[in-house]
């Protein structure tokens, strides 16, 4: 059940509100919606032409109970997620006295504009209303951040979209997770885990083509599954080993991307270039890690990984892919560690 004494401190004021709401109804996943919507609203599904998934009315006054209206076109989750958005209007008391025409859209769901805040709040109050942070810590306390599919199998439970489950996710987890959301190659909606510095790897844009092979090279490990009618991935950046047969080599890191340098580009002047560009994103990544505190190699290992998930125009892909790469990161991070 809802833990009572649950601490809210880093919750946002719209989502404090859901808290408080999902603790006095001690609600668990999956919430009832409608039962909990009937308390405080009337509610009617009915088609509503335009990019409108749905509308409070009666805000300011009028009416005995605001009607909230829903369009019948949409799916289940959508239904769901509209209704607690719905809700987010009326029970947010600063919100009180406005009218609200609602497109509950994935690129606006959780990101606020110094003149547009009312929808990104009832978005966050509809999150955590049918999401709730403390049932959601425990999820991950029990079955741990190291892998996130079965976390997401298990917010199957909740009735919520793809985005809806990774955006708390994403809120949840520690850093160094990425996500995509993709349908047919093309990136629907992506993101990563809270927290700046090394951990913090870019997924694709919206809109682009799903290129993921930088991505999967460099991070420990990468899930895919199948959620509704999208496809979703996941990628740890976190808790990599050191590659294999490291410790028999002898070489310096030098020597090692001098043999790399040689292998692959022709141009001395090139390989001047070249060498200077892995110089500066080792030297930027070193920077930021010591700013952080004493990290020993196998830490330095995993965030210098993590830079090269970038794309970097400056630095041939052949060179990214050599086997020794991995062997030249790993002597770097023991020499600077």
């Amino acid at each position: 059940m809802a833990t009572p004494d649950w601490p809210a401190s880093r919750l946002r004021r719209e989502e404090r509100v859901a808290a408080k709401l999902v603790q006095r109804l001690n609600l668990e996943p999956p919430i009832d919606v409608g039962k909990v919507a009937q308390q405080f609203v009337d509610v009617e599904l009915e088609p509503i032409p335009g990019e409108c998934d749905g509308l409070v009315l009666g805000l300011q006054g009028g009416r005995a109970r605001p009607l909230v209206l829903l369009d019948n076109g949409q799916a289940k989750p959508r239904i769901r997620f509209t209704l607690a958005h719905e809700l987010g209007h009326v029970l947010l008391p600063w919100h009180f006295g406005n009218s609200f025409l609602c497109e509950t859209s994935r690129v606006r769901l959780f990101e606020a504009s110094a003149d547009y805040n009312f929808e990104p709040e009832a978005n966050r109050f509809a999150a955590e209303l049918l999401v709730p942070s403390s049932w959601l810590d425990r999820l991950v306390a029990g079955l741990g951040s190291d892998r996130v599919a079965p976390l997401m199998d298990a917010l199957r439970l909740a009735d919520v979209s793809a985005y809806v489950a990774c955006l708390r996710l994403r809120e949840a987890l520690p850093a160094g997770h990425t996500f995509v959301i993709s349908r047919g190659g093309t990136v629907l909606i992506s993101g990563r885990t809270q927290g700046r510095g090394l951990y913090a790897v870019n997924p694709p844009e919206t809109g682009e083509n799903f290129e993921r092979e930088r991505l999967d090279r460099f991070a420990h490990h990468v899930e895919d599954l199948d959620y509704g009618s999208t496809h979703v991935t996941w990628w740890t950046f976190r808790g990599e080993q050191p590659p294999a047969g490291a410790g028999a080599d002898s070489r310096s890191s030098r020597q090692v991307l001098d043999v790399m340098l040689e292998r692959h580009l022709d141009d001395a002047g090139e390989r001047s270039r070249v060498r200077a560009s892995l110089g500066g994103v080792i030297g930027a990544a070193y920077g930021e890690a010591t700013r952080q505190g004493p990290l020993a190699p196998a830490e330095l290992y995993v965030r210098f990984r993590g830079r090269f998930a970038v794309h970097r125009p400056g630095i041939p892909n052949s060179l990214t892919r050599d086997p020794d790469f991995e062997l030249w990161l790993h002597k770097r991070a023991e020499e600077l560690g």
